[in-house]
């Protein structure tokens, strides 16, 4: 009979800890299903707000007006201007805003620009400039006119580019 209590008991013992072992994995498994719904919401809210409307799509532009002075020659009208700027010639604002108000008018040429720091450009910087276009070299800015894949005119200097855009845009 003393036996049989002690086993009674060891069974009544293993169900409450089996029981208990239950719960503790119920806890687990709520508290694992509670915390990846957060992140789920959370992350829902954040890319909600992100979102582009399809109605609203961004039009990517490409840009064809710098170049680099490997296709000076290589624009598709036969006539423009190519205007070759160092990154801190104070005067750039300047130059392009001649060159804005000269696009304003009809019988306007293209402009083209050239970052003469750009990697792919720098082979033409030098201490002296050559307008030779096997040699090209500049030493500072310089507004070029294209005409018929040749270097028709050359302004070299900040007081000649400037005199030369206020003749064009008069």
């Amino acid at each position: 009979m003393k036996k049989e209590k002690n086993n009674i008991k060891t069974r009544v013992n293993n169900k409450i800890v089996m029981d208990d072992e239950v719960s503790k994995l119920i806890k687990i498994t709520i508290i694992i299903i509670i915390v990846f719904s957060i992140f789920y919401l959370i992350t829902k809210l954040v890319t909600e707000d992100n979102k582009i409307d399809d109605n609203n799509e961004i039009e990517v532009e490409i840009q064809y007006k710098e170049i680099i002075l490997g296709n000076l020659l290589k624009q598709k009208e036969s006539e423009y201007y190519v205007l070759v700027m160092f990154e801190d010639d104070i005067y750039n604002p300047l130059y392009n805003s001649y060159f804005e108000e000269y696009e304003n008018n009809n019988s306007a040429l293209s402009k083209y620009d050239v970052n003469i720091n750009n990697i792919f450009n720098k082979k033409y910087i030098a201490d002296e400039s050559n307008f030779d276009l096997l040699n090209l070299k500049f030493k500072e800015s310089t507004l070029l006119k294209i005409k018929n894949n040749k270097i028709d005119e050359t302004h070299e200097g900040r007081e000649k580019i400037i005199e030369k855009l206020k003749k064009i845009t008069e």
